[in-house]
C-alpha cells in the first residue's frame, strides 16, 4: 500500500468516524438538555455544519486512494456482495443527508421534532457506515485485520473522538461556569476516560494476539519501527487521559483556571493517538499466503 493511499485512508476513516461520533454525542447531549430544560431552552443544538464538513472532507480524502477517481461510481455495482461498496454508499449517503439537514437548519424553519427525527435516522446510518467500514477490513488473508479488535477499535474511536470534540465545542460555546455545561463536561470527561481505557486495552490485546499468529513475518510488531510507533501511540493515549482527568473530577470546570484549554489539549492528544493507531493498523497489512 503506497504512502499516499495509506494517508488518504487514514484521513477518510478518522474523519468519517469523527463525524459520526460527533453526531451521536451531540444528539445524546441534546436529548439530555431537552429532558432537563425543555425543548425551548435546550442547548446546544446539533452542529450539523461541523458534521457535514467532517464527513465531506473524509469522502474527498477517500477519492485520493483511487487510481482513477472518475470511476469511483463503479464501486457501487458490487453493493450486494462487497463491504467496500456498502461503505462507499453509506459514506456518500451520510454526507449527502448531513449537508441537506445543515442547509435546512440554516435556511428553512422547521419544528424541532423534524430535526430530531433526522438526527436519529442519520445517526443510525452512521452506525451502519462504521459497521461497513470495519467489515471492509475483515479479510482472512490479513491476520492483523481479521480480528474482533477491528470493529471494536473503530467503534471506540467513533465514540471517543466524538465525545472529546463535543466537550470542546460546549466549553467554547458556553464556558465551564454554566451549570448545564459543567455537568455535561464532567459526564463527557468521565465517559472519555472509560473509552480511552477501553481503547488502550483493545490495542494491547490486539498486539498480544499478533504475537500468537503463526507464520514467518506475519507479526507486524516484530519490526522495530512499528513497535516504537505503538509505544508512542499508547503514550499519547495515556497523556490524553492524564490531561482529561481534572475535568472528570466533580466541579473541575469551576476550579480549573483554563478548562477550555485543558480540553483542547486532551482532545489533540487523543486525536493524535487515534491517527497514529490507524497508521499502525494500515502498516500491519501483512498477507498470509500468496
Amino acid at each position: 500500500m503506497s504512502r499516499m493511499k495509506e494517508r488518504s485512508l487514514i484521513a477518510f476513516t478518522i474523519l468519517a468516524q469523527l463525524a459520526v461520533g460527533t453526531l451521536w454525542t451531540e444528539g445524546a447531549v441534546h436529548v439530555w438538555a431537552v429532558s432537563n430544560r425543555g425543548v425551548n431552552a435546550a442547548s446546544p443544538a446539533i452542529a450539523w455544519p461541523l458534521v457535514a464538513t467532517l464527513i465531506t472532507l473524509g469522502v474527498i480524502a477517500s477519492f485520493l486512494h483511487l487510481g482513477t477517481p472518475g470511476n469511483a461510481w463503479r464501486a457501487l455495482s458490487g453493493f450486494r456482495r462487497s463491504w467496500l461498496s456498502r461503505e462507499i454508499l453509506c459514506a456518500a449517503a451520510f454526507a449527502g443527508c448531513s449537508i441537506l439537514v445543515s442547509l435546512l437548519q440554516r435556511f428553512v424553519p422547521a419544528a424541532p421534532a423534524v430535526f430530531d427525527g433526522a438526527a436519529l435516522a442519520i445517526g443510525l446510518l452512521g452506525f451502519v457506515l462504521v459497521y461497513c467500514m470495519a467489515q471492509t477490513y475483515r479479510l482472512r488473508t490479513i491476520p492483523a485485520w481479521d480480528t474482533w479488535a477491528t470493529p471494536a477499535s473503530f467503534l471506540l474511536t467513533t465514540l471517543l473522538l466524538g465525545s472529546m470534540v463535543t466537550a470542546a465545542l460546549l466549553l467554547a460555546q458556553e464556558g465551564g461556569a454554566e451549570p448545564m455545561a459543567g455537568g455535561v463536561i464532567h459526564s463527557l470527561a468521565v465517559w472519555g476516560m472509560v473509552l480511552v481505557s477501553a481503547q488502550f486495552l483493545v490495542a494491547v490485546l490486539w498486539v498480544t494476539r499478533m504475537s500468537d499468529v503463526e507464520g514467518p513475518g506475519l507479526n507486524p510488531f516484530q519490526r522495530r519501527a512499528n513497535f516504537s510507533a505503538l509505544r508512542l501511540r499508547l503514550a499519547l493515549s495515556l497523556a490524553g487521559a492524564f490531561a482529561l482527568a481534572p475535568l472528570a473530577l466533580p466541579g473541575g470546570t469551576q476550579w480549573l483556571p483554563a478548562p477550555g484549554l485543558t480540553m483542547l489539549v486532551a482532545c489533540a492528544l487523543m486525536i493524535a493517538a487515534e491517527v497514529l493507531g490507524r497508521a499502525l493498523f494500515y502498516q500491519s497489512r501483512v498477507r498470509r499466503g500468496v
